[in-house]
């Protein structure tokens, strides 16, 4: 995976925007410029409004959110003695209900306004301790979250491994499904005798889709972040689909990731897509789960009466309803992020039946890598470095909808 600490990677015009941003060694003032992307608002008749700000405190970081209505250039300077980070907006209106002082909590201290001047909103994080700028990143909006200004600290010395982060407001996680790692499961599609779609060069869809998802494991594992399953990891192991929804599931899965390579009629069409689960395949899905006799097993967490088929039917549907928003946000995170590396078609975003989706309690995406049936597709699929970029841009997408979660609730 590429070295993250000197690199600032903005969209095409089309997606979520991460400034990563790290090693900010507190010796000197060290001022860092992160351009956004050219959806700065300048130019533009209203002035963006920041509605909110929070702090929380993670055993390894501390995270700052301020919501805003839309998305914006800014800056970052860490300075010394005392120890602060500045953060610089263009003019912000600065929402009523937001105070000018907010609370912090682990490696902030609190969150100061300073008065706007020369069209610069600044805000100030006085530090409880030297640190350094983990990541800085936007949030795109969805339907019921606004952008998302997100900045992530680190202590300056990193602590051993599974030691918190000092600091008044932190605390250790303690027990539960949030106190572990994500666990996301990798499908690469078809394998074994079923080699999925062939270009028109002889590429095999199986391989295509093993060689990515290998590259999204390094990747996610390397982070530290999560822990991953792959469904299968070799090219001769066939893995029917619905024991590939079970693995998943048996896994304890947070997000389950399908991975395939298209195929069309017309040589001519090309580009990148996501699938979720349309909506009356989930209510056939719902069905077939409240008649089957193991029905008890849909939900893990959930005791069903196994005599109780209507009570079986609005519990399924009721975690299919969470499931299938968890779906479409992680699919529109992959959209903005591939958007970037490689062609998409048109409503990138596309729903259908497909039985590797139909784990009623897992978000789960198919993404469909690109068109073997198009000469250019199939090309660059089967260049080493767009793997790279492709399964980096799926690690990227994995983050945002994290990170994402994290901010929907509440953590």
């Amino acid at each position: 995976m590429a070295d993250r600490s000197h690199w600032v990677q903005t969209d095409w015009g089309r997606g979520v925007v991460r400034a990563a941003v790290l090693g900010l060694i507190l010796g000197l003032a060290a001022v860092v410029f992160v351009a956004a992307t050219g959806h700065a608002q300048t130019g533009r008749a209203e002035t963006p409004v920041l509605r909110d700000i929070r702090v929380h405190a993670h055993p390894d970081r501390t995270r700052l959110v301020a919501e805003l209505s839309a998305r914006v250039e800014f800056g970052l300077s860490l300075i010394q003695d005392p120890d602060r980070l500045v953060i610089d907006f263009p003019a912000l209106d600065w929402h009523a209900a937001v105070p000018d002082r907010v609370a912090g909590a682990g490696l902030i201290q609190a969150v100061d306004r300073v008065p706007d001047a020369d069209g610069v909103t600044r805000i100030i994080l006085d530090l409880t301790a030297p640190a350094q700028v983990q990541d800085a990143f936007f949030l795109g909006q969805t339907a019921s979250v606004p952008y998302r200004f997100v900045l992530d600290l680190q202590p300056l010395a990193e602590a051993p491994p599974g030691t918190a982060a000092t600091g008044p407001g932190t605390e250790p996680a303690s027990g539960g499904r949030d106190a572990r790692r994500p666990i996301i499961v990798i499908d690469p599609g078809h394998g074994g005798f079923d080699p999925g779609a062939v270009g028109a060069a002889g590429t095999l869809e199986a391989a295509i889709t093993l060689a990515v998802s290998l590259r999204l494991r390094e990747m996610l594992v390397g982070d530290g972040r999560y822990d991953v399953v792959m469904t299968r990891s070799t090219e001769e192991e066939y893995v029917a689909l619905r024991e590939r929804v079970r693995r998943g599931r048996t896994a304890g899965a947070d997000l389950f990731i399908s991975i395939h390579a298209d195929a069309n009629p017309s040589p001519a069409v090309r580009g990148a897509s996501i699938y979720t689960l349309s909506g009356r395949a989930s209510d056939r899905e719902a069905a077939m789960l409240a008649a089957r006799e193991n029905r008890q097993d849909a939900l893990t967490e959930i005791e069903i009466d196994p005599n109780d088929a209507v009570m079986a039917s609005i519990l399924i549907d009721l975690a299919q309803r969470e499931t299938h928003t968890e779906s479409n946000a992680i699919a529109e995170f992959l959209v903005n992020r591939m958007g970037a590396v490689t062609p998409l078609l048109v409503n990138t975003h596309r729903e259908a039946g497909f039985a590797v989706l139909t784990a009623p309690d897992v978000p789960s995406v198919l993404v469909e890598l690109g068109h073997l049936s198009n000469a250019s597709d199939e090309a660059l699929l089967n260049d080493p470095v767009h793997q790279t970029l492709l399964a980096d841009a799926l690690r990227q997408g994995v983050d945002d909808y994290f990170d994402w979660l994290d901010v929907v609730n509440g953590s």
